[in-house]
């Protein structure tokens, strides 16, 4: 079974550096575990690892914006390829996407696809009463998860009513599908709130100088609201300006700022569940030490 050396934390803290750094010593591959790296059509709003770096990188464009993909078929990807990769020592998996790593290193639960109708009727709802109108259907429905559930998290709490409404009863009766659990190492970069909110600013800035409107006005009038792709912070946000939701470009960057900031602490949420090894800055000595050590032992 393959070894994976997990690099995980907030958007913006650095794991695409410290993947870079980590396959460069190891002469190793990298996953990209982001959900939305895997879309051919966002390029600059979605921080891609620049091409000719040397390293290799799946993960990356593998659907179109007006596809869905979801942590399943992305596990299913990674699986078809773990037999090329024999030759390595290990394999890394870096991102954000905790459901993404989630996926490829213990599996999924075993949980049905939503038909259509249903997700749209679940959008509307959430749409006309707000998501958090969603809260009571899925307390009656499923409470063991109603209280479990990250109820100031607007994608989950429409996921949970999407999984409810399906099965009609609790989604709770079907946790525990198949666990892989290869060996795995994980490495969390989680700088101070401080130095992360700057590196989130400097990041917008440099996205937007770098084209990211440019690249917006091209996917606008492929928009549809119901796919992921099209909710992707600074995506959405120049869409929002374009529909004459914000006053100006400036007031649009600025809540691409904002989001993302409230972005990064729900994945911060979501990491801090786990036990691993903790940098606020990446130690490139220190993680080749512990990396060897894990080649060494799993």
């Amino acid at each position: 079974m393959v070894k994976y050396v997990c690099i995980v934390g907030p958007t913006a803290g650095g794991k695409t550096q410290a993947a870079a750094a980590v396959a460069q010593r190891f002469s190793v591959p990298v996953v990209v575990a982001d959900a939305r790296k895997v879309y051919r059509e966002m390029n600059v709003g979605v921080n891609k690892p620049p091409q000719n770096s040397g390293v290799l990188y799946y993960g990356i464009d593998l659907v179109s914006v007006n596809e869905r993909f979801s942590a399943g078929k992305f596990a299913d990807y990674v699986q078809g390829l773990e037999a090329q990769w024999s030759q390595y020592p290990f394999v890394v998996l870096a991102g954000g996407t905790g459901m993404y790593v989630k996926a490829v290193t213990e599996g999924l639960d075993d949980l049905p696809d939503v038909p259509e109708e249903i997700r749209r009727g679940v959008r509307q709802a959430a749409r006309e009463g707000g998501w958090a109108s969603l809260l009571p259907e899925i307390e009656r429905l499923d409470p063991e998860w109603y209280a479990k559930l990250e109820k100031r998290n607007p994608a989950r709490v429409i996921r949970a009513a999407e999984l409810v409404r399906t099965l009609n009863g609790p989604v709770s009766a079907r946790w525990g599908g198949d666990r892989r659990r290869p060996p795995v190492l994980t490495l969390g970069l989680f700088p101070p709130r401080h130095e992360l909110h700057r590196l989130i600013e400097t990041r917008t800035k440099k996205m937007f100088s770098e084209g990211l409107w440019d690249e917006a006005a091209t996917l606008y009038p492929l928009r549809n609201p119901e796919l992921p792709a099209f909710r992707t912070i600074g995506y959405a946000e120049c869409f929002d300006f374009w529909d004459g939701k914000h006053p100006d470009r400036a007031s649009a960057e600025n809540a691409v700022v904002v989001h993302t900031r409230q972005y990064a602490k729900r994945q911060c949420t979501w990491w801090n569940k786990g036990e691993f090894h903790r940098f606020e800055t990446f130690d490139e000595t220190a993680a080749s030490q512990l990396i060897e050590k894990f080649i060494e032992c799993a």
